[in-house]
């Protein structure tokens, strides 16, 4: 056998992951993009804010505090509902050690209504992201999406954008 076609064993990692579809009043949905150089997975995709869970820690626990530490949003108040739980996905990801490792992640999606507009909601992106905005359904379809958001739009992008009924006009 070739030294090119030896199987490299990789470290895996197993990983409970929250994220939330936050939908304001005008229909639209705040999206998330990882700082370049703080590691994690997707690094160069759009994605819904969110994290793993820590030990002791339920998954709406989880949730709320990985929202405060990525958007600054205190979520402590508004309904959260689960969306998803069926999917999973599997990305590299490089250790602070440099080590890079295959992440095994399930994915628990929450959708979180918010009776604001967009512009009257103020996330701010912290912890390790370096970009966070809001979309419309169709500026997704420009954007790079995570595989796992692509899947995610596909199957409830009617549920989530059609959240708000629409504005009457008089």
């Amino acid at each position: 056998m070739a030294a090119d076609q030896i199987p490299i064993t990789m470290k895996t990692t197993y990983r409970d992951i929250v994220c939330a579809v936050i939908v304001s009043r005008d229909n639209k949905i705040l999206m998330s993009r990882k700082h370049p150089l703080g590691g994690g997975v997707y690094v160069n995709c759009w994605q819904l804010p969110g994290g793993g869970i820590e030990e002791g820690e339920t998954h709406e626990q989880a949730l709320r505090r990985e929202l405060l530490e990525e958007t600054g949003l205190d979520t402590g108040k508004l309904a959260v509902s689960l969306l998803s739980d069926t999917d999973s996905d599997s990305a590299t990801k490089k250790l602070e050690s440099g080590e890079i490792v295959l992440c095994q992640m399930k994915f628990f999606v929450y959708l979180i209504p918010v009776n604001l507009n967009h512009s009257e909601i103020p996330a701010r992106p912290g912890a390790d992201l370096a970009q966070l905005a809001w979309y419309s359904r169709s500026e997704l379809a420009h954007l790079h999406l995570v595989p796992a958001g692509v899947r995610l739009f596909d199957l409830y992008g009617d549920q989530i954008f059609n959240f708000w009924p629409p504005k009457q006009t008089v």
